[in-house]
Formats: C-alpha cells, sequence, structure tokens
C-alpha cells in the first residue's frame, strides 16, 4: 500500500479533494442539502463545502458510504490506466528501444517492463534507507540494540527479494524484447546503431534483418541499446518502422 501512495500520491489526493465540492453540487441540484444557504454572502467556498459535508454525515448517512465506493473505483480505474509517458522521439521516425517496445509490441508490455524496473529501484532505495539507519543506530551515543536487529532483518528480508525482483525484471525485459526481436528479423523493424569499439568518425549503420536471429540485447543496460553476438557489438541503437 505505501509503495502504491507512493507512485499515486497525486492522483488519490486529487481524486479525494474534487470528490467533495462535486458531491455539495449534486447535493444542492437535487435539494438534500436544503438547511445550507448557499448564496450567503459571508460564507466562504470553503466554509460552504464543509458546512455542506456536516450536514451530509448528519442526515444523510449513507452517501459517505457511496462517496468511498466509487472514489475506490476511480482510483482503482487510475491505477489500471496509469502508464508511464513513452520516452521522446529521436529524429525522424526512428526510436530509443523503449519508444519502440511501447510503439511496436504494445502499452502492456511496456507497463509490465516499467512496473518491474520500478519495483527494483524501490527496493534498492529501501535497502539504502535501511542501511543508513543500521549506521545511525551504530553510533556509541545511541541505544538501538533491538532495533538494530529488526532492521537488519528487514534488510536481510529486502536483499533476498532483490535477487527475486532482478530476476522478475530481466524475464520481463526479455519477454518483450523478443517480440521486438521477431520483428527486426522479419524485416517489419529496421535498426541502426553504433558498431563498438566507438571512433570519433563513426556513423550509425542499419543493421541487416538477418542478422537479428543472432543478436541478442544487454538487459543490464538501462537504455536497452546495446546488443550483442560472438563477434559483434552495437551500442545507441534505434529502431524504427521498414
Amino acid at each position: 500500500m505505501a509503495k502504491w501512495l507512493r507512485r499515486h500520491w497525486a492522483g488519490a489526493a486529487g481524486a479525494t479533494l474534487a470528490a467533495w465540492p462535486i458531491l455539495s453540487y449534486a447535493l444542492h441540484a437535487l435539494e438534500w442539502a436544503e438547511h445550507i444557504d448557499f448564496v450567503a454572502n459571508h460564507m466562504t467556498a470553503a466554509a460552504t463545502m464543509w458546512n455542506t459535508l456536516w450536514v451530509l454525515a448528519r442526515n444523510y448517512p449513507d452517501v459517505p458510504r457511496f462517496l468511498a465506493f466509487f472514489t475506490g473505483l476511480a482510483l482503482i480505474a487510475l491505477d489500471y490506466r496509469t502508464v508511464k509517458d513513452p520516452p521522446k522521439l529521436e529524429q525522424g521516425d526512428w526510436r530509443d528501444t523503449w519508444g519502440a517496445i511501447y510503439k511496436f509490441c504494445g502499452a502492456e508490455d511496456y507497463r509490465v517492463v516499467a512496473v518491474a524496473v520500478d519495483n527494483v529501484n524501490d527496493n534498492a532505495r529501501l535497502r539504502r534507507e535501511l542501511e543508513k539507519k543500521i549506521i545511525n543506530l551504530n553510533d556509541p551515543q545511541a541505544f538501538g540494540g533491538r532495533q538494530i536487529q529488526q532492521l537488519q532483518f528487514e534488510l536481510n528480508r529486502a536483499k533476498v527479494d532483490a535477487d527475486h525482483l532482478d530476476a522478475d525484471c530481466a524475464a520481463a525485459k526479455r519477454a518483450a524484447l523478443s517480440g521486438l526481436i521477431s520483428k527486426l528479423a522479419a524485416g517489419h523493424l529496421t535498426g541502426k546503431a553504433f558498431r563498438k569499439p566507438y571512433s570519433e568518425s563513426d556513423t550509425m549503420r542499419l543493421i541487416p534483418a538477418e542478422h537479428w536471429n543472432v543478436l541478442q540485447f544487454d538487459v543490464d543496460d538501462p537504455l536497452l541499446q546495446t546488443v550483442y553476438a560472438d563477434d559483434v557489438t552495437y551500442g545507441g541503437l534505434l529502431i524504427k518502422e521498414t
């Protein structure tokens, strides 16, 4: 839950805040809140909203439940539809690998990989925070022996989780990239890149479609723009539709 809130706190807060004024107007239109003087000059919009909420909770106890229900539905829909923005396009119709996954393999494949990468990053951040807390509690002036044991237990568990998350992330990347390689090998997509080792006079060269039968992506490259085979390595890969 905490991880979800860190990722979607703005949407959750916005949906909650936006629900109350909408509800107050709906109540006024349906004459459910007839006890409130909406046109009184001395009442601010905020005071009106909170007064409406008070009368609503007192006179219509079931309505807040409906509100919570529909707000929950809205947040679920928001979470389902939340997909990271695709990477910016490179020159012309050429896209980097992340953009190519989004465009040619589908937003769902892109979302799966993006979530897997987020999970790895969240785990790394958690381990750094736990290690920092342990270091602080090891201060001779600190008295936290039992806390250190608990933090060390959480850190060990996070390290075990890290191995599984890394494996899941690599598997998600390979699954998405396999579809991309199939399209490149079939000639539906075209790739170009620099051949390593680089030199100042190098230019990007087109990679023949038949080479994709042996080329594979380096999943440890965060940009996924490195591909290699036994005797060749390319970097800075860009892809476009043939």
